[in-house]
């Protein structure tokens, strides 16, 4: 073989080894620029065979959504936080495959809701109810005590949804303001809105802002939306806003509310066993 011979065998190799290279970094820029995709829209992941959408997920969970009703900030939030949540493990008793037999009627929204809803199960145990909260420990404890109570009252045999404290789970939600995004068209039959006193420092107090208009859509007519809050500010920062919505809410006054047994039990509500000065105020879904 003489030296030309070489030198082109040589050439040859770089070429071939150059085209490979080429080919390597186009399939890498393309993945890169899916993933990227992917991320802005999720539903380009399904599209591609991946993990369902976030709308079809919760219909998965026989929740339906109702998106078109919140802003694009809220449903982004939701469906990060939907994936998160299991709803057929959280009910057995009510679970189907993934689809609950039953949709979730009673929701409380906030810290310090999880003892009330404990005492609310089993006087309510054909409406299956969802606590939401924003700390890990307060949704850890809760649940423990469910998973305690559902094994005292199931030894003899299968959990089912006669037996008490299988319609009620807590739940890890960091952004309570994507709430109605998890729920249908008049699911909901009551909700329960607790404010904690730290959140009226806040100038613009986007947990409660525009509350009466978000819930609406979820809340079947003659549904009642509680709200629970430390402060005087919060809860009249909470009226202002539902006034402004007197078309689609009206105020139930107090000597009415509190012959509701359901009510005695929410204000009689404890915070971690240390009682709390909670104001109350009630509406009722036209």
């Amino acid at each position: 073989m003489t030296v030309f011979d070489t030198i082109a065998v040589f050439l040859g190799i770089i070429a071939i080894s150059s085209i490979f290279i080429a080919i390597g970094a186009i399939c890498g820029i393309t993945t890169a620029a899916m993933a990227v995709l992917v991320q802005v829209n999720p539903r380009i992941r399904a599209f591609l065979g991946g993990r369902p959408d976030f709308e079809e997920a919760r219909l998965e969970a026989g929740l339906a959504s109702d998106g078109d009703r919140v802003s694009h900030q809220d449903a982004r939030v939701a469906h990060i936080e939907t994936a998160r949540l299991n709803w057929s493990t959280a009910y057995p008793a009510f679970a189907r495959g993934k689809k609950l037999t039953k949709k979730v009627e009673i929701v409380a929204c906030g810290k310090g809701l999880g003892p009330s809803m404990i005492k609310l199960a089993p006087l309510l145990q054909e409406s299956v109810m969802a606590v939401f909260d924003s700390c890990p420990i307060a949704v850890g404890e809760t649940n423990s005590r469910i998973a305690k109570l559902r094994d005292q009252f199931a030894r003899s045999g299968n959990a089912t949804a006669g037996c008490p404290y299988q319609n009620i789970s807590a739940f890890l939600v960091t952004q309570h303001t994507a709430t109605p995004t998890y729920f249908s068209s008049n699911q909901l039959s009551r909700v329960f809105f607790s404010v904690p006193s730290q959140q009226s420092t806040s100038e613009k107090n986007t947990g409660v802002s525009d509350t009466a208009r978000k819930y609406a859509p979820v809340v079947q007519s003659g549904g009642t939306f509680c709200a629970l809050a430390e402060s005087e500010d919060v809860l009249q920062q909470l009226t202002r806003d539902f006034d402004a919505a007197g078309h689609l809410w009206c105020r139930v006054p107090e000597n009415e509310w509190k012959q509701d047994s359901v009510m005695t039990v929410i204000a009689d509500r404890t915070r971690e066993g240390v009682s709390s000065e909670t104001r109350i105020a009630v509406w009722r879904r036209k």
